[in-house]
This record gives structure tokens, C-alpha cells and sequence, in this order.
């Protein structure tokens, strides 16, 4: 028993090739997705992180603020450890921590003791600490520039 033979028809134009859609420039309406670029202090930073530092940026009352602060040993070593933000306000620094729910997940007794010791190290340097490490949640209090914007002069003005 033999198998039908098959018409295979030859295409004679040549496919239709489709080119991307050329930029256009276009007016700013106000719902286009935040620019952001990974980076603060040449350091890089998730979303929230980010947005929090453009919020410290905007507020003239802060007398500055540092990025990732090292804490303990030198960056890698043993006993090193890592701080979000220390900010410097009317001679007083706060300490804050950006916390989300993939980063932070289930680390409560963790995040006492690591707040304890910052808090500790800080003193021993003869800086002049807000009592508690305050913890700022990325789904929350720094969802868009706006929540971020609100959340840094709640804290600072």
C-alpha cells in the first residue's frame, strides 16, 4: 500500500518583514513606569532602596546620609555587617533597613540580634543614635516614589 503523494506549493513573493515600530517622542503623562537605575551612592540598590534615597535627596532638613554603611570588620570579613541607610539629622543618625518580603522573609529573631549590634557598634564610634533601627517595608512604605516621598517626612520633618 502506498502513501498519497503530497502537494507542497512553493511560496513565489518574497515574506513581509516586520521591522520594529520606530520611536516616537511622546508627552510625559504621568503614568509612564519610574525610571530607575539600580544604583544609589555607586552602589547597587533594589527598587525600594532607591526610591527611599531620591525621597532623602529631596529633603533639604537631612544633613546627608550613607548607603550600605559597614559595620564591624571590613566589608567580607567575619563580623562584618551591613546597615541600609545611616542618616544624619540635627547631629543624630538613624539607622534604617529596607526590608521586603523576598529579602527579609522569616528573619525576626535575626533581625533583633543584627539591630542590636548596629545599634551597639554605632554607639562605640561616638555617634550620637537614634534608639532603634527602624525598618521600612518596600510593599508598603515604598511601593512608588510618592509612598516614599511621604514615608521620608514623616521621619524627617
Amino acid at each position: 500500500m502506498a502513501l498519497p503523494k503530497v502537494k507542497v506549493g512553493v511560496i513565489r513573493r518574497k515574506p513581509k518583514v516586520i521591522l520594529p515600530m520606530p520611536h516616537k517622542p511622546r508627552a510625559d503623562t504621568g503614568d509612564e513606569p519610574e525610571m530607575l537605575g539600580g544604583i544609589v551612592q555607586n552602589k547597587k540598590a533594589s527598587a525600594p532602596e532607591e526610591r527611599f534615597a531620591k525621597a532623602l535627596d529631596k529633603l533639604p532638613s537631612i544633613d546627608g546620609y550613607e548607603f550600605r554603611y559597614t559595620i564591624g570588620a571590613p566589608r567580607g570579613m567575619p563580623g562584618w555587617k551591613e546597615l541600609d541607610y545611616l542618616v544624619s539629622f540635627h547631629g543624630q543618625v538613624y539607622a534604617f533597613e529596607v526590608d521586603t518580603e523576598f529579602t527579609h522573609r522569616q528573619k525576626g529573631k535575626a533581625d533583633v540580634l543584627h539591630d542590636a549590634i548596629v545599634l551597639r557598634d554605632l554607639e562605640k564610634d561616638g555617634m550620637q543614635v537614634y534608639p532603634t533601627v527602624i525598618h521600612l517595608m518596600g510593599e508598603t512604605d515604598l511601593v512608588d516614589q510618592k509612598w516614599a516621598d511621604a514615608t521620608a517626612k514623616r521621619h524627617f520633618q
